[in-house]
């Protein structure tokens, strides 16, 4: 089919008329363009979940709980730790790998596999296209298919893992001198993550 360069002139006229006279075009459109802007705002407001929040809307609750129990064990082991050992296991924890860091590697590494295949057959970029595409669902949404994978695996998020630390910096006495006489050493977990929490 022969392209008429007649429409591809016409196409190019329209869309210059068409950013030269957009505060026009804007004027004339008024409050049904400040609606539809409005409506389209608040759509993807509604759709897109807090930062903080998106990864854990997105794991299944026996994961998350799961998640959550072994944090509790975590503090639970260094309630009456010395300072040495908290000092350790908070390095540790400032190691620690988080959910958005591992699909990040996974992804560029998808991304990189794909095109370095794609010198032998084109079709392998249809692999970095769509890690990029999970890899922007998963920023927008919090969720991605692979991320089921890795909640199951214990991965944490970052807030997850400085919620352990923090309870850790409390217990190490960063932040004032905690009464732990007579209490449960898991039940004081329990509650200085919950404080952690809220």
């Amino acid at each position: 089919m022969k392209k008429d360069p007649n429409i591809f002139e016409a196409l190019s006229i329209l869309d210059k008329a068409l950013v030269e006279n957009k505060d026009e075009i804007r004027k004339l459109l008024g409050e049904k363009y400040k609606y539809l802007h409005d409506t389209l705002f608040d759509t993807l407001a509604s759709k897109i979940p807090p930062s903080s929040k998106r990864v854990p809307l997105n794991t299944a609750q026996d994961v998350q709980k799961r998640i959550w129990l072994e944090t509790v064990e975590n503090i639970t082991a260094y309630v009456n730790a010395t300072g040495e050992k908290i000092n350790r296991r908070v390095e540790e924890l400032d190691e620690e790998w988080d959910v958005e860091r591992i699909l990040e590697t996974n992804t560029s590494a998808l991304a990189l596999l794909g095109i370095l295949l794609s010198f032998n057959n084109r079709r392998w970029l249809l692999l970095p296209i769509g890690a990029a595409s999970f890899l922007l669902q998963h920023a927008v949404q919090g969720w991605c298919p692979a991320l089921a994978l890795i909640r199951r695996l214990g991965i944490r998020t970052q807030r997850e893992i400085g919620q352990e630390r923090n309870v850790l910096k409390r217990l190490r006495g960063d932040f004032g001198k905690i009464n732990q006489t007579g209490t449960d050493s898991r039940k004081l977990a329990i509650e200085l993550l919950e404080k952690e929490l809220a």
